[in-house]
């Protein structure tokens, strides 16, 4: 729904509609997934919702929806550390995913101020089906991901030939990456503070992608890895389930 996120030491928090590099990096990344399968896309589309200026779509995806309706595509990158339950931030450090899958259940119950409907609801009544995709930071993400990239390799198979577990795995890896990339870039930015031994504000550091963030955040060291393949702690140690 348009959300905006910016790095800082303490995680993702929510940048007025301001430039996010995380956020908008993936969400160019989607579209062009979209792209390659064959699959006509828009970003950031204006007037989905009659009388409301509102932008529910990050990537639209023209009539791979149910019964071919447009799809609305809601990409979120959220900090599976940023939380001040300790109850939730211990799920969030023994379970990969969790943050992730709490994030994609806040949006599709949610209910905008003064809405009496959820988004999903309120976009069907247009004829456009509503879909979060939801990663963590770290890389993980929600089941939503694999369900909805094999459901397009098989799209990418019939309209352009291409070979469905190659496209999947291309497509996982290629947002897998631009998503520690990021990590990387900050981590560059904290080793030069640190060796000029000076502390340059986040507003004033920029790359070629935009922002750089806050001093102190750590870079992802989980990739790629969703909820269902990702390894449990138990007795002492990570099993795979």
């Amino acid at each position: 729904m348009n959300e905006y996120y910016y790095i800082t030491n303490i995680g993702l928090h929510r940048n007025g509609g301001g430039p996010s590099i995380v956020h908008d990096a993936v969400r160019d990344e989607v579209a062009a997934m979209h792209r390659d399968a064959g699959v006509v896309t828009s970003v950031e589309v204006e007037g989905l919702l009659k009388g409301s200026q509102e932008r529910p779509a990050d990537v639209l995806s023209h009539g791979i929806g149910r019964q071919h309706r447009d799809l609305a595509i809601d990409i979120a990158v959220v900090d599976s550390q940023s939380t001040t339950l300790i109850n939730d931030a211990r799920r969030c450090a023994l379970s990969t995913g969790h943050r992730a899958l709490q994030k994609e259940q806040e949006k599709r119950t949610a209910k905008p101020k003064g809405e009496t409907q959820t988004m999903e609801d309120r976009l069907l009544k247009e004829g456009i089906d509503c879909m979060p995709l939801v990663f963590e930071l770290e890389g993980a993400a929600t089941s939503t991901w694999a369900k909805y990239i094999k459901k397009l390799s098989e799209i990418a198979h019939t309209r352009r030939g291409h070979d469905q577990q190659y496209f999947a795995a291309k497509w996982k890896t290629i947002i897998a990456m631009t998503i520690a990339r990021r990590g990387a870039e900050v981590g560059i930015r904290r080793c030069h503070v640190l060796r000029n031994g000076a502390h340059t504000p986040a507003g004033d550091d920029t790359d070629s992608h935009g922002f750089l963030g806050g001093f102190g955040v750590e870079p992802p060291h989980v990739i790629g890895i969703e909820a269902a393949a990702s390894p449990s702690f138990a007795h002492g140690g990570f099993y795979r389930c």
